[in-house]
């Protein structure tokens, strides 16, 4: 939504300015845009001085399995996702699903 003033994000590393008073927080690039970072990076919200603003929270985790191979969900949605896209076949359609079925054996 775009019916508020103020707001953002500040970052700790911004605060390590020379010049303090020039901070500005960070903001999308407008409605329907989104600002992401490392979990590591310390941030806080800047204050909306007028309106209500809408925001959205999102917490990705992403894992590297031990033998470097993918994830047996990820491998599977893949190939349900070729599927879908490759071929208007339905046998070459069922046959991937049968294999992606291979990778997560409940998810049929």
């Amino acid at each position: 939504n775009d019916d508020f003033e103020g707001g953002g994000t500040l970052f700790e590393a911004q605060l390590q300015d020379e010049h303090p008073t020039a901070i500005q927080p960070l903001k999308p690039i407008g409605s329907r845009h989104a600002l992401m970072h490392h979990s590591c990076h310390r941030h806080a919200g800047a204050g909306t001085f007028s309106g209500t603003r809408d925001i959205l929270v999102l917490f990705l985790t992403a894992t590297m399995r031990k033998n470097g191979g993918m994830d047996p969900l990820e491998q599977s949605a893949r190939i349900k996702g070729r599927a879908m896209t490759s071929s208007k076949d339905f046998t070459e359609r069922a046959n991937l699903h049968r294999e992606a079925i291979k990778f997560v054996p409940d998810d049929g």
